[in-house]
């Protein structure tokens, strides 16, 4: 059988129990209050975290706002880019063409400067070979004439000698 206190020992048992209710239920009320504060808490940290996911969401779609007009922004660029590289294809391929002509042009003028100088050489070439050939051809007349001047020099000297030993015979 359990012990019961007797006299004084049950008036201080039965302090000792109210006491002890009185202590559980501070206790409970502190659990009450803490666990409403708690709660408190736990609301204010959702809150908070509500906000902060608000404020993610926010960011990221600004990010991704963001990253969206960089990409469009790159793609016009490189649309333009496209652009003034076809532009530059064309106008090179242009300038080709017209160094083409160009070295055409040049090529056709060489050629016929070329051949100018290839018939004025020719020609210079016969008018040289015919100079020369009229110059031989003077040459030998001129040494023929003058052969036949010597000649016909040298027969009025005889024909003069011949008179003159005739006369000198003559008066003799």
């Amino acid at each position: 059988m359990a012990y019961q206190p007797k006299g004084a020992s049950k008036t201080n048992a039965q302090q000792v129990r109210q006491q002890n209710q009185q202590a559980n239920q501070q206790n409970q009320q502190y659990k009450n209050e803490f666990a409403s504060a708690s709660n408190a808490a736990s609301n204010a940290q959702s809150a908070t975290n509500a906000q902060q996911v608000r404020q993610q969401n926010q960011q990221s779609a600004a990010q991704s706002s963001q990253q969206n007009a960089q990409q469009q922004y790159k793609n016009e660029f490189a649309s333009a880019s496209n652009a003034a590289s076809n532009a530059q294809s064309a106008t090179n391929a242009q300038q080709v063409r017209q160094q083409n002509q160009q070295s055409a042009a040049q090529s056709s003028q060489q050629n016929a400067q070329q051949q100018y100088k290839n018939e004025f050489a020719s020609a210079a070439s016969a008018a040289n070979a015919q100079q020369k050939a009229a110059q031989k051809q003077y040459k030998n007349e001129f040494a023929s004439a003058s052969n036949a001047q010597q000649t016909n020099a040298q027969q009025v000297r005889q024909q003069n000698q011949q008179s003159q030993a005739n006369k000198g015979q003559q008066q003799k």
